[in-house]
């Protein structure tokens, strides 16, 4: 029996190999403008002439929410628009969100039995930030306006992220409640809006290095999700500088560590990582510092390929010397990357440099430029899985000052 077994985990591993060998192979091309089928581009309604900053969207009830941050300074608020499945926005004017005192900042939606949930770091307090949350019908009717405090107190409690495991929400952030350093905790909230872990979980902590940069998945049990993490790099220091934590009713199943180096693994809070569920594990995506040909280290991407019990099984280094803020999603059929990245040549006869655009690719190693000109230059991709379609946000900034930046959507088939 047991040699039995061991037979066939052998050949499962080889069909698995065989599989992420055919997936990782059409990653590894190079890069070729194609026809990929993007819908028009879609511009949404600004709030009160506020620039839009860092969006986010979640798919449910056979609509996209797009939340975003209108405003910075003193003056950040969260607002929303919902746009159907077609791409056309249903809200003339934002929803507001959240719009108390000082800054809300970075949010991030999902979607779940019947409602939409949206986190975001808040300055309300004065001091520190707090991460908040609200709930909002597929109607457009913001079901919690003075907001839902995650977690707050001591220290900062920012950049969250959220997700449905099948019967919560599941929100995870950075903490400094220590005020040593940095820890990533998480907390359930029900769909009623009750924070079911009110003291949130400790996900990922060390002695002395920091955690950064929550990232959330499903995994293939319900009820359970994968939250990914960074940590602070410092040269020459080894150890479990990345990972990631299967957490099911807000109690750790299984953990797993990334160890690298300062290059080649995430390195703190500005190389945000992102993760994606598929039919074989998960994918990790996040910013690194990798040599492309004979550059010098630079933005890059890094692809990681994480199975189901968590064993690293390929690293693929998206080959360009510009990527930033990437984020993936797995459509059904196979993986969508998004990033924003500057290209060009600095060109002092006719007063050009280079300028950022967002762009995407998809399995086939297709990549098309989403938005993006000298002009007016596009940032902050986002991604969301729709029932057939992928919508694909980003900051749209103007070609003249006057015109505030929007939040930009287009439908990737």
């Amino acid at each position: 029996m047991k040699t039995m077994m061991t037979t066939t985990r052998s050949r499962i591993l080889v069909v698995t190999a065989v599989l992420l060998s055919l997936f990782f192979s059409t990653l590894d091309e190079g890069r070729v403008d194609g026809a990929e089928p993007l819908g028009p581009e879609v511009l949404l309604p600004a709030w009160q002439g506020a620039d839009a900053y860092r969006p986010a969207v979640a798919y449910g009830d056979g609509q996209y929410l797009v939340a975003w941050q209108a405003g910075r300074v003193m003056k950040g608020d969260i607002v929303a628009c919902r746009v159907d499945a077609e791409g056309k926005v249903k809200d003339a004017t934002p929803v507001v969100i959240s719009a108390a005192a000082d800054d809300q900042e970075a949010p991030s939606v999902a979607f779940g039995q019947g409602t939409f949930l949206v986190v975001w770091q808040d300055l309300r307090g004065g001091k520190d930030y707090d991460t908040y949350a609200a709930r909002v019908s597929p109607e457009g009717k913001v079901l919690d306006p003075a907001g839902i405090l995650i977690s707050g107190g001591e220290g900062n409690q920012s950049s969250p992220r959220v997700i449905f495991d099948g019967t919560s929400f599941v929100v995870a952030w950075e903490d400094h409640r220590s005020m040593k350093r940095y820890e990533i905790y998480a907390a359930r909230v029900s769909p009623e809006g009750e924070v079911l872990d009110p003291e949130g979980v400790l996900i990922a902590s060390h002695s002395w290095l920091d955690r950064f940069s929550p990232a959330l998945s499903v995994t293939e049990k319900p009820g359970e999700v994968l939250v990914g993490w960074n940590g602070r790099i410092y040269p020459g220091v080894p150890g479990d500088l990345a990972g990631g934590v299967r957490v099911a009713a807000g109690q750790e199943v299984a953990r797993f560590v990334i160890n690298g180096d300062s290059k080649t693994s995430p390195g703190d809070r500005h190389s945000p990582m992102r993760l994606a569920r598929d039919g074989m594990g998960h994918v990790m995506v996040w910013r690194n510092y990798v040599p492309v040909g004979r550059a010098n280290p630079a933005g890059n991407a890094n692809l990681l390929h994480v199975d189901a019990e968590g064993v690293v099984a390929k690293r693929v280094t998206l080959g360009s010397t510009g990527i930033t803020d990437p984020d993936v999603v797995w459509d059904g059929e196979g993986h969508v990357v998004a990033w924003h990245e500057q290209r060009g040549k600095a060109d002092t006869v006719n007063h050009t440099s280079p300028f950022d655009a967002v762009y995407l690719r998809r399995l086939d190693g297709v990549e098309v430029v989403v938005a993006g000109t000298f002009d007016a230059p596009a940032r902050r991709a986002h991604l969301a899985r729709g029932a057939d379609k992928v919508a694909v946000v980003y900051e749209r900034h103007p070609a003249g000052a006057e015109q505030p930046i929007r939040v930009g959507l287009r439908l990737v088939q």
